[in-house]
């Protein structure tokens, strides 16, 4: 089954399903990741070491969340290790 990425959607919709959903106490049914994509290093020295990764998350209740994590998690240069929602599936 393929994945739609929330993009499909009009952007009214996305933005009130994300203020529906109490990140905090999400919790994850099924993951997928982490898919590593690597800063533009072509464009500063900053983006040299820049790491994010990428997952895909189901929720218990199936809803489906495209999520990222600002570094490897591990060396601080990389990133802040902080998460991000880069969007939903429709």
């Amino acid at each position: 089954k393929e994945l739609v990425r929330a993009f499909s959607k009009r952007a009214e919709q996305v933005t009130a399903e994300v203020a529906q959903v109490d990140y905090e106490r999400l919790r994850a049914a099924a993951a997928d990741g982490p898919e590593r994509v690597y800063g533009e290093w072509w464009r500063s020295k900053a983006e040299h070491a820049a790491v994010r990764d990428y997952f895909q998350v189901e929720d218990e209740a199936g809803a489906r969340f495209w999520l990222f994590r600002q570094g490897d998690g591990e060396d601080p240069v990389t990133g802040d290790s902080s998460w991000h929602l880069h969007g939903l599936f429709a």
